[in-house]
């Protein structure tokens, strides 16, 4: 204004121009962009990552309110947990699962571990040293420096709305639909690494999808049966299946978990 002379009486000195004054910075300032780049060529297990969703104001059906995902960058893999609370006990538990599983499957070794600092303890520390892992943490207040598992949260936790919405299934059905969608996602391909599937990538080995169903949908499960009769004492007339839902996965490929909504029994269909 004062250069273009837009108005008069406007004279400025040197010193006022130089920066902002404290009470500009104090008042105005904003955050900077997390603009750095993620590096994509990392082996398996070179860097996981974990965050906490929760606690559901729904308790599931098998008494969990909180969903723990775990992704390794390296992969773009996925493992889900679910945890009844987010104790320091149970979260090391659900992830030295994890690894003890992802190392016998990879061959690798976790080396460096992402996460914010509400796991900054002494177990953890302790778990950590023991196992060889690099327990890095995140600046405080800045989520997107674990990206990977704020990510993995916000697209699990859509998919578990879709897929309960889909399937008409209640809400107290919300891990199985995330486990679900765990499962899914581990099967296409990811925007971090676009060139293969990430269960490829993390076991090594081609995929086959030809096991994958639809969650919710309608199927019968065999009752099992003893000199030709029901093993849970019905008459040799009576029906041999029960209908169910198609609620996920079990370990195994073909290997289906279904529930008899009515009774809320659970069978492994083979």
């Amino acid at each position: 204004m004062a250069r273009a002379g837009l108005v008069d009486g406007l004279n400025i000195s040197d010193d006022t121009t130089r920066g902002k004054c404290e009470d500009c910075i104090l008042g105005r300032q904003t955050r900077r962009p997390f603009d750095g780049e993620s590096d994509k060529d990392l082996d398996p297990l070179e860097l996981v990552s974990f965050d906490l969703w929760g606690p559901s104001r729904i308790q599931s059906g098998g008494g969990k309110l909180y969903f723990m995902p775990v992704v390794d960058a390296g992969t773009s893999y996925k493992h889900g947990a679910f945890l009844s609370d987010k104790s320091d006990a149970s979260t090391i538990a659900a992830f030295d699962a994890f690894r003890a599983k992802a190392e016998s499957l990879t061959g690798q070794k976790i080396c460096r571990l992402c996460t914010d600092r509400a796991y900054e303890s002494a177990a953890w520390e302790e778990y950590c040293q023991r196992h060889g892992i690099v327990h890095e943490f995140t600046a405080p207040y800045s989520l997107a420096q674990n990206g990977l598992a704020e990510r993995a949260i916000r697209t699990t936790m859509d998919d578990v709305r879709t897929l309960l919405r889909d399937s008409g299934l209640p809400h107290s059905y919300w891990a199985e639909a995330a486990a679900f969608s765990i499962d899914t996602q581990n099967l296409i391909l990811s925007h971090r690494h676009p060139g293969k599937i990430p269960l490829e990538s993390f076991s090594g080995r081609h995929q086959d999808v030809s096991h994958l169903r639809t969650f919710g949908a309608k199927c019968w499960a065999k009752i099992p049966t003893m000199n030709g009769a029901l093993i849970s004492g019905g008459s040799k007339l009576d029906n041999r299946g029960i209908e169910c839902r198609f609620l996920g996965y079990t370990s195994g490929r073909g290997n289906y978990k279904v529930q008899d909504l009515t009774s809320r029994r659970v069978f492994i269909s083979l």
